[in-house]
């Protein structure tokens, strides 16, 4: 994964579940599993936005896992974070010369970027809050 693509995932990853990572933590992020370290503490008390549950749902859906659909109203759960930033690394390290027929391949979720109302730089969304 080139600096760039580590760069956008991490912005990825700041967009979906609404907080902002500290540069100087996001460079020490080696794995996943390290991502979901830092962010279970700081989301512990977190309400899904709209945006998250949508894509907790397609998630849920495409990997047949329906509990990790359940509990919007609450807060983010552990399993939840890991299996959304496993699926941001997933996308954004797949090249793509994939082959569209591999069941293993990453499930495209629906995040486009949009224009961040101050700053107007790209925000990453599902399509259902654009």
């Amino acid at each position: 994964m080139s600096i760039l693509d580590f760069v956008e995932m991490v912005m990825v990853v700041e967009e979906v579940f609404g907080i902002e990572i500290p540069d100087v933590n996001a460079v020490g992020f080696n794995s996943p599993r390290e991502i979901v370290d830092w962010l279970e503490p700081r989301l512990r008390n977190k309400r899904l936005n709209e945006g998250s549950a949508a894509l907790l749902r397609k998630l849920a859906e495409h990997q047949q896992s329906p509990d990790l659909a359940e509990g919007f109203g609450g807060t983010w759960r552990r399993e939840q974070i890991a299996v959304v930033v496993r699926e941001i690394f997933r996308v954004h390290s797949s090249d793509d010369s994939s082959d569209p027929t591999d069941p293993d391949a990453p499930i495209r979720i629906p995040i486009k970027p949009k224009p961040h109302p101050r700053s107007g730089a790209a925000r990453a969304l599902p399509d259902e809050q654009q």
